[in-house]
């Protein structure tokens, strides 16, 4: 999903954005349903804080850098930064409460 909406160039995938934008909102749908039904608290908001504008511009560079190896097609097009970073602030706080509840180690997107 990162890779749709967020590493590939529109020019190489014309579709990969709207179907990375249908995959991010089913997993939103997805993490709803578990903290509603099976978490007893919901997200607390520090949890879903955004990563560092450094540590995005390095995520960022490495998805589009793997994309323009795959796709033979630099990515030039401007990233919804925002959007990428509530996308990871949400399922990582995500996987830390799973990794609480249940006993297991995570590693972050």
């Amino acid at each position: 999903m990162l890779q749709r909406r967020f590493g590939l160039s529109e020019r190489a995938v014309p579709h990969a954005r709207w179907h990375g934008q249908v995959l991010d909102a089913t997993l939103t749908q997805v993490i709803d349903h578990f903290r509603e039904h099976f978490f007893d608290c919901p997200a607390r908001p520090e949890e879903d804080a955004p990563a560092e504008e450094a540590a995005l511009d390095q995520r960022i560079g490495e998805l589009r850098r793997a994309a323009g190896q795959v796709a033979g097609v630099a990515v030039d097009e401007d990233v919804d930064r925002e959007a990428f970073a509530d996308l990871l602030a949400r399922s990582n706080s995500f996987l830390a409460e799973l990794e609480r509840r249940h006993v297991y180690g995570y590693e972050p997107l």
